[in-house]
């Protein structure tokens, strides 16, 4: 929770030792109670399957954002679970952190480079930008992304690396459309469609051995999306809230009143992503 109106530290959940503590959704909303940033931080390693409560807020959108602290490009990763809840038609900003817990790790490894308007800065600009996604993850690279304003369209991909060999690569539903070599410094690197564009784009940096990425965008959302392809990446996340729904109700894991607003949302996140998503007021109109 980031600009909360109060420390809040540790966080915790109810358990059945102390049932008067909050759950996920409880603690966003405490969040959101003067303009507070809510994020889901996923950690290293392999994501939990037993993440259901955490994954309904941020189906709801209860939570703003998910952070990307791990720079892999892995099928196991952080960046490929972001890329299977945005083919899904979860459309959550990701903003990138160091993730540090020791010194094996360098603060600031990772950052989150937001845009702003008008003179000079301000911590509230900031949260604006970033819960409307209007930033991108760096980590050695710098990006910006120039949108075409007709059909005519051509995407503007422009970069700055600190690395002597990376690429740059335009991703169109979590796959690779345009890989182009680049060097050190300043460049820029176009993508044109043929035709129409479904789901979602978006522009990244990586790493000339193609594990890691160096910066990425935020992506842009167009009006319709691969059906097949949502589907497939909708029953992915339903298994992910069946498994903690059979869990919940199996468990004695705190009160029944705590359960059944676990079991609640959860059953509210499953039909919001069965029935879509609604509209998204960065949706781009360019190809209906």
């Amino acid at each position: 929770i980031l600009n909360s109106h109060r420390i809040v530290f540790p966080l915790a959940s109810c358990t059945k030792e102390y049932p008067e503590l909050w759950s996920v959704s409880d603690w966003c909303a405490q969040g959101h109670r003067i303009n507070g940033l809510v994020g889901w931080v996923l950690g290293d390693g392999e994501i939990p399957r037993l993440q259901g409560e955490a994954l309904s807020a941020a189906i709801l959108r209860e939570m703003d954002y998910l952070e990307i602290s791990n720079s892999s490009l892995g099928k196991e990763g952080q960046l490929a679970f972001w890329y299977e809840l945005l083919n899904a038609g979860v459309q959550l900003p990701a903003l990138g952190a160091s993730g540090k817990e020791n010194n094996s790790k360098c603060m600031d490894s990772m950052t989150t480079w937001c845009k702003h308007s008008g003179n000079g800065s301000t911590h509230t600009q900031w949260l604006d930008s970033a819960r409307a996604g209007d930033c991108f993850i760096g980590a050695g690279a710098l990006l910006e992304i120039t949108k075409p304003e007709s059909k005519d369209i051509t995407f503007e991909g422009r970069f700055f690396s600190s690395v002597e060999n990376a690429f740059a690569e335009w991703v169109v539903n979590g796959e690779v459309v345009v890989s182009h070599p680049i060097f050190k410094g300043e460049g820029q690197v176009n993508f044109s469609p043929l035709g129409g564009i479904g789901g979602w784009l978006a522009f990244r940096i990586v790493n000339e051995n193609h594990l890691t990425f160096l910066a990425h965008s935020n992506p842009i959302y167009f009006d319709k999306a691969d059906p097949c392809l949502k589907a497939t990446a909708v029953e992915k996340l339903l298994d992910r809230l069946r498994e903690t729904s059979d869990f919940v109700s199996r468990s004695d894991y705190g009160p029944l009143k705590f359960k059944e607003e676990i079991l609640a949302n959860i059953k509210k996140a499953s039909e919001k992503l069965t029935a879509g998503n609604g509209e998204n007021p960065q949706k781009e109109k360019l190809f209906s």
